[in-house]
């Protein structure tokens, strides 16, 4: 039973300190920066390739 203590106290501890809430956005995704290819006033580069799911 000591143990199974330990353990619930380790879970409460462990929520609290996980913050809530919404996450903020990280950044804009490499996606939304590819260059559009049917723009032609944009220049494309072989080293911008970016593989989008």
């Amino acid at each position: 039973m000591v143990s199974s203590i330990r353990d619930i106290e380790k879970n409460y501890l462990l929520q609290n300190q996980l913050p809530r809430g919404p996450v903020p956005p990280s950044g804009p995704s490499p996606c939304h920066n590819k260059l559009d290819p049917f723009n032609q006033n944009k220049f494309s580069f072989h080293l911008d390739y970016v593989i989008c799911p």
